[in-house]
C-alpha cells in the first residue's frame, strides 16, 4: 500500500509540472495511507552533525 500512496502524490505532482494528467480519484486505503505517510516539510529538523545513524 506504501508504494500506490507514493505513485499517487508523485503523479499528482508529475502532472502539475509537467503540465498533464492524473487520476483525480484514489480507494479511499490509499487515502488514508497518503495522509499517514505526508509530513509537512516546515515540520522537518535536522539532526545535529554526528548523530545521524547512531
Amino acid at each position: 500500500m506504501n508504494n500506490l500512496a507514493m505513485i499517487a502524490d508523485a503523479e499528482k505532482f508529475l502532472a502539475q509540472y509537467l503540465h498533464g494528467r492524473y487520476q483525480a480519484t484514489i480507494t479511499p486505503a490509499v487515502a488514508q495511507r497518503l495522509a499517514e505517510i505526508t509530513m509537512d516539510p516546515k515540520t522537518v529538523a535536522l539532526a545535529a552533525p554526528g548523530v545521524a545513524g547512531k
